[in-house]
């Protein structure tokens, strides 16, 4: 009896043992495979027909073992599912398995990282009508969300995993949703852990989508760094994105935006909080590049802000100055917002006999900052080449005179760094609240010609908020405006004119001569006017000067022996093998006879005044009948086909 009873405990084990070693149907479900030390998450059984009973759940650190026992669970009813929740205390890799009584679940490997789990998310349905519902998440941050669904019976399936916190459950053509009274949930990773579970929601189809809500624009391209607004119709509640990417961008009827970039702009309809609509129809807002320097007074508010230089721009988008900020993230300057000017003097004004750009420019916070604080920026400032030689006309140094500068004239360039606000408008360098006018760092100054704009770009690195104004290392102002100085041939002579404008002291005028450029010998002088804020005329005329080319320049030389010299003008006196005027003195008419075709004549009295004139001639023989003219001096100036100016002097008796 004793060895029956022993051989059939023996076959009892022996069947046990076969039946243990059996694999369960199914695998094993985690809420996630990759929680975080302290995070608990579930493991879950397949639903199956357990009729009861429990389970006993197993770990390991391998997938074959050894095991350890960590608790035991119940089967939900006859059918159903079985779960365990583990709270992890140490990181690394763990398999679990679950044993029952008939058979044992393969185990799942779970990977515990050694920081702390982001916190769940929580979801919501921010759409929910026929034929449309998006879940969103919120409470996380940057990272990956990964969306699970869960059917009547708790199949968990993953439906979307990525960078985006929406997932839009898709719609069947009959406008109901192709998964509809599902529950939903999302976990969040931040790289290197994954929170536990979102709350489960239940998306049930209802509601009805309203219309698409309709947008405009106020302007279809918008300059850089300025603003537009856009206005939607329709009802319930606005909500605004962006198509690139879909991002949000606020609600109301309408939204004020500043692009970076050309983007699509699309605006969403919701009523009863539920129900929202696919879309509308789309505005693109092109950005605009300035392409040009203003030539016009300008200003601009903006925020210091951001990693760039900041476009400062007219209202008809032509760029003025750029500024960037030099402060350490978090300063006070960042809380601020900065007004930048552009101002024009109607002509060159000066500091201290220095004269500067007629151009200048402000830089000055909205609002008071904290005394003592002088925040570092830097800027660039834009000039255009006229203003460049409307300066040099009266500076004894001067700026550069064109773009290849060959001269080195930019080297000259000095800004004056006027503190403080102005005390009137227009703006001057010693008329600034802080009564402070500096000559500003020179080492950092940059000068150089932009190609882009066509203008000279000056840029400083410096601090404190104040004016700019730009001038000549130790320039003074010419003792005369020179307004213009030109020369013409006159029969066998050469007369030269010029004019004032303004004149502060001056005392003379040195005309000097040369046939080469290099070699100048002073033929004559006039004396100045002395002090004048009126129109001063002056001539000069040089008799018997050399044949081919002659040119002429002055020396403007100031009562105390300061001086400068003006342009250099050129005549030719061989531009002509022959041009007669016969008879001369004349009564009633005159015979003009030339080797180049003459195209328009004046004939002008001693005071300038123009008795007869013709253009578009083109004769080698002029006929001047019919003179009817008082009897007196009179010049006849033709112009030759060639560009050569002649004046004749002509008697009438």
């Amino acid at each position: 009896m004793k060895r029956t009873l022993f051989l059939i405990a023996i076959s009892f084990a022996l069947s046990c043992q076969l039946t243990y070693s059996q694999t369960c149907p199914g695998s094993l479900s985690s809420t996630t495979v990759t929680p975080c030390l302290g995070q608990p998450f579930t493991i879950s059984t397949p639903s199956s027909a357990a009729f009861g009973g429990s389970i006993t759940w197993e770990v390991g650190t391998t997938d074959s073992g050894p095991w350890t026992s960590v608790g035991t669970s119940n089967f939900s009813g006859n059918t159903g599912a079985a779960s365990f929740t583990i709270t992890p205390v140490e990181a690394g890799v763990r398999y679990y398995r679950g044993v029952r009584t008939s058979c044992t679940y393969a185990a799942i490997m779970v990977t515990v990282g050694a920081s702390t789990a982001p916190s769940p998310p929580t979801i919501a349905a921010s759409t929910y009508c026929n034929g449309l519902a998006t879940l969103t998440a919120s409470g996380a941050g940057v990272g990956t969300y990964t969306w699970y669904r869960l059917n009547s019976v708790s199949q968990l399936s993953q439906v979307q995993s990525g960078p985006s916190n929406e997932y839009a459950i898709p719609a069947l053509p009959n406008g109901s949703f192709s998964e509809s009274s599902f529950r939903y949930y999302v976990t969040f990773s931040n790289g290197t852990c994954t929170s536990s579970a979102s709350n489960i929601l239940l998306v049930l189809p209802s509601g009805v989508l309203p219309p698409a809500p309709t947008i405009t624009a106020e302007s279809a391209s918008v300059c850089v760094n300025k603003s537009t607004t856009l206005t939607a119709t329709g009802s319930g509640t606005i909500k605004w994105y962006s198509t690139s990417p879909n991002t949000p961008l606020g609600e109301g009827s309408s939204i004020t935006i500043s692009p970076t970039s050309t983007k699509n702009y699309f605006a969403t309809s919701t009523i009863d909080a539920s129900c929202t609509s696919t879309g509308s129809n789309q505005v693109n807002v092109a950005l605009a590049l300035p392409t040009a320097v203003t030539t016009v007074p300008s200003s601009q508010d903006f925020p210091p802000g951001g990693s760039s230089a900041r476009v400062l721009t007219d209202d008809n988008c032509q760029i003025f100055a750029t500024f960037g900020a030099s402060e350490p993230l978090g300063s006070e300057l960042y809380s601020n917002t900065i007004n930048a000017k552009v101002s024009f003097d109607n002509s060159v004004q000066t500091y201290n006999k220095m004269p500067y750009v007629q151009r200048h420019f402000d830089f000055h916070p909205t609002e008071e900052l904290t005394p003592g604080y002088a925040p570092f920026y830097s800027i660039t400032m834009y000039f255009t080449q006229a203003e460049f030689d409307a300066f040099n006309v009266i500076s004894t140094v001067k700026l550069p005179m064109n773009q290849s500068d060959a001269e080195g004239y930019a080297a000259n360039i000095r800004i004056l760094h006027a503190y403080g606000t102005p005390n009137s408008q227009p703006a001057r360098p010693g008329d600034y609240s802080a009564n402070n006018v500096i000559e500003d760092c020179f080492v950092c100054t940059t000068v150089g010609w932009s190609t882009e704009y066509n203008a000279w770009a000056v840029s400083i690195n410096t601090r404190g908020f104040s004016g700019f104004f730009i001038t000549a290392v130790g320039s003074t102002s010419l003792p005369v405006t020179l307004t213009a100085f030109q020369g013409a041939r006159q029969e066998n002579n050469v007369a030269l004119n010029w004019q004032t404008t303004d004149e502060t002291n001056s005392d003379r005028f040195e005309i000097q001569h040369s046939t080469d450029g290099k070699q100048w010998i002073q033929i004559g002088q006039v004396n100045a006017a002395g002090e004048s804020k009126t129109l001063q005329r002056y001539t000069y005329t040089h008799s018997n000067p050399t044949a081919g080319e002659n040119l002429y320049k002055m020396k403007m030389v100031d009562a105390d022996g300061t001086f400068a010299f003006s342009k250099i003008v050129s005549v030719r006196m061989n531009g002509v093998d022959a041009l007669n005027v016969f008879p001369n003195p004349a009564m009633d008419v005159v015979s003009v006879t030339s080797n180049v075709p003459i195209v328009s004549y004046q004939l002008l009295a001693t005071n300038g005044e123009v008795i007869r004139e013709k253009t578009q001639v083109k004769t080698i023989r002029l006929e001047l009948g019919n003179l009817a003219a008082p009897a007196g001096i009179y010049v006849l100036k033709m112009t030759l086909e060639n560009g050569q100016v002649e004046h004749r002097k002509l008697v009438i008796r």
